[in-house]
């Protein structure tokens, strides 16, 4: 989705859908999200901060670099279940020097992804000057 400007959207029209008809935020017990790019602590309706949105950031970031989604399976359930559980998957050929940023946006454990997006971009500056 784009804005009036172009600038891009994400969007999860699942959850703007639901976001209207609720006037609640996500509270503990509560599970929203799409099951293939839900947090480990989001599916599990446990407390989520910015490392979740981080979480699902190191998905896309997986997805963006293999063409598929990290995990998959017949149900939700067992999405999130991998989500919860299976180990990060792993990058081979030309992506495998990213494996350590993936590591870290898709740890299980919370405190043991980054904290902050800040703390991430502080990662990235080097990538980012050895690119350009």
């Amino acid at each position: 989705m784009l804005r009036e400007d172009n600038s891009p959207v994400l969007i999860d029209f699942g959850l703007a859908r639901r976001s209207m008809e609720q006037t609640e935020t996500t509270g503990i017990g509560q599970v929203l999200g799409s099951p293939y790019y839900i947090s480990p602590e989001q599916s599990q309706g446990q407390r989520v901060d910015a490392r979740t949105d981080l979480y699902s950031l190191g998905v896309m970031f997986y997805e963006m670099l293999t063409g598929q989604k990290p995990y998959g399976g017949r149900t939700a359930l067992a999405i999130m279940a991998q989500h919860s559980s299976a180990p990060v998957p792993t990058l081979t050929g030309a992506t495998a020097m990213q494996q350590p940023l993936l590591d870290r946006l898709m740890a299980k454990q919370q405190n043991a992804r980054y904290a902050s997006a800040d703390e991430l971009l502080a990662d990235l500056g080097p990538l980012v000057a050895a690119v350009a």
